[in-house]
């Protein structure tokens, strides 16, 4: 799997006994594998795609959705994804206000985009 020490816009994967990958503008800032939900994670950069930077693809390498970080300040984006035991997803989003960065958890619902349960993240 990817790691972002990689520097590599291609994040490649595994599946089926065949080398999948998805190729990026940019090396992403995070990528994730979500054996729950049977899917894997790539956060792309703000500069890149936007708050629009969280997608999930199947595991042979086709999109499955895209997702927008909630609007919490200026420049909101999501940083990582992390699949809990118990299947629920953690994010991390970062944001500025008023020209400080801040970084906050939850909980991100695949279904519905929504993010809940938004709190300091460290």
């Amino acid at each position: 799997m990817w790691s972002v020490w990689d520097n590599n816009p291609i994040v490649s994967w595994d599946y089926d006994g065949v080398r999948r990958s998805v190729d990026m503008e940019v090396p992403p800032a995070s990528a994730a594998v979500l054996p729950k939900h049977g899917l894997v994670s790539i956060v792309g950069t703000y500069d890149a795609l936007g708050s629009t930077n969280l997608r999930t693809y199947f595991p042979d390498g086709r999109l499955c959705r895209s997702y927008q970080a909630p609007n919490l300040g200026e420049m909101s984006q999501f940083a990582t994804v992390l699949e809990l035991p118990t299947g629920q997803l953690e994010v991390v989003i970062g944001y500025q206000s008023d020209g400080v960065w801040h970084d906050v958890a939850g909980q991100l619902d695949l279904a519905s985009g929504e993010v809940s349960n938004i709190r300091r993240g460290y």
